[in-house]
């Protein structure tokens, strides 16, 4: 198996038919990694560089908060529809609890220079489902050409409405439970 390194620190590691890249301006963990990898397999041979790979991979998605859907486009496509629906139910169900703990809005409602906090929060949330679509859209039209497109438009909705759970998580720490 050789290794060539060509412009830009692109490593190619043949005979494996596995393409790793690797920027100049950045040290990559990963890039160690599939050496590491490529140096046992030297030494034991194809077996180990399928395993290791294999492993590799697993839990590059994994750390990177990717889907443990798997499967044909269209079935991957309908486990991250399911994954959604359960994340935007689970924020949902946050959003609702958060608004009932800030009470209601109007005179009695705590407020300050910028408004009723109720209203602030209803504002917060819509520019954040505003911020949210478009930022997903904008990953989706990335790969609109092929058929990733759903997928990353629904991996992108899973990601942030996960972030926004904390967030909202946060508020009933904040606000006592």
């Amino acid at each position: 198996m050789g290794r060539l390194v060509g412009p830009r620190g692109r490593v190619v590691l043949a005979g494996a038919n596995l393409i790793a890249f690797h920027g100049r301006e950045r040290q990559d963990n990963q890039l160690q990694v599939v050496l590491n990898i490529k140096y046992l397999a030297s030494l034991v041979g194809p077996f180990v560089l399928t395993v290791g790979l294999g492993l590799f991979l697993s839990l590059s998605s994994r750390a990177s908060g990717k889907s443990d859907c798997d499967g044909t486009t269209v079935q991957i496509t309908e486990c991250l529809e399911r994954e959604y629906r359960e994340v935007d139910s689970k924020m949902n169900h946050l959003y609702r609890r958060v608004l009932d703990k800030l009470g209601p809005s109007g005179k009695q409602a705590s407020q300050d220079r910028e408004g009723n906090v109720r209203d602030l929060f209803v504002r917060a949330q819509r520019a954040w489902l505003s911020f949210r679509d478009e930022e997903c859209k904008a990953r989706y039209s990335y790969f609109s050409q092929g058929s990733m497109g759903n997928v990353e438009l629904l991996e992108c909705r899973i990601e942030l409405t996960g972030d926004r759970i904390k967030l909202l998580d946060n508020w009933l720490e904040l606000l006592g439970r």
